[in-house]
């Protein structure tokens, strides 16, 4: 455009040069000329100034067409919402995993490989005719594994599952009971004059001693008599009692029911 606008003044600066030579006219004064110039050139400058105004105009048309685009390509964007503290996110995350299991989920399938592995344990000619039955002792989930010899000489074993070992104890005969989820287990038992009661607690697969009671008859002489100790330490039969029910409520006992042969403890243990 420009090249343009300068060869138009060549061109009327030229036709003034022919007119002048092909009629015989004079410019009256070289001003004259001079002044047709400057207002041609003048024009030109003007022209130059609509046009670079044009593309200027036209630049920021595209600029704005531009940024309309990216705003159009941002709006389709998914939109994330703020999080909030990090104790509502931490509780959302909770919230979302409440089906999946929990951190101590490995323990519950634990207790079932340790009293399969202590049944696998156990002598099969006398273990595949005891009772068995899953009893609950202390108030968790994880039951307690009863075992019921098929005579008194055999005793009974009551195994807890600590931290996936089965921890055992195993009574004088056969008979014993419990205060269910009570944590406390009792075995009172005797034969021919000499008799037993002993109170077991559970807490955290442990057992423990809380009450350990002898007493006997003496029939030797036509005036029975009894002695009872506790500890070994002898007393007299009111503080035997006394403390005997102290330590364990007998009306709140449960005894053993529900019990069913090794292969199916067995077949209940593996499923």
């Amino acid at each position: 455009m420009k090249k343009f606008m300068l060869n138009g003044v060549g061109v009327m600066v030229a036709a003034t040069l022919m007119m002048t030579g092909c009629g015989g006219m004079e410019l009256s004064d070289e001003s004259d000329v001079q002044e047709t110039a400057e207002t041609e050139m003048d024009m030109s400058e003007e022209n130059e100034t609509e046009e670079t105004e044009t593309e200027e105009t036209q630049t920021e048309e595209t600029e704005v067409e531009e940024s309309d685009t990216l705003e159009e390509d941002d709006s389709s964007a998914p939109v994330v919402q703020p999080s909030g503290n990090v104790n509502a996110s931490a509780g959302a995350v909770q919230n979302q995993n409440t089906n999946a299991q929990p951190a101590n989920a490995s323990v519950g399938a634990d207790w079932k490989s340790a009293y399969l592995s202590y049944i696998n344990s156990m002598r099969p000619d006398g273990s595949d005719q005891f009772n068995y039955a899953l009893i609950y002792v202390d108030n968790d989930d994880i039951p307690e594994l009863a075992i019921q010899g098929a005579c008194e000489a055999d005793g009974s074993f009551i195994v807890a599952c600590n931290n996936g070992q089965p921890n055992e104890i195993y009574t004088r005969r056969l008979y014993f009971n419990y205060i269910e989820k009570g944590g406390l287990l009792c075995n009172s038992e005797g034969i021919m004059g000499a008799y037993n009661d002993t109170v077991y607690k559970l807490e955290n697969g442990n057992w423990t001693t809380v009450f350990d009671g002898e007493w006997s008859e003496d029939y030797s002489s036509e005036n029975p008599t009894k002695s009872y100790d506790i500890g070994g330490q002898p007393v007299d039969e009111a503080t035997y009692n006394a403390k005997f029910s102290a330590a364990y409520d007998n009306s709140r006992a449960k005894e053993l029911s529900g019990t069913v042969s090794k292969s199916e403890m067995i077949s209940m243990l593996s499923n």
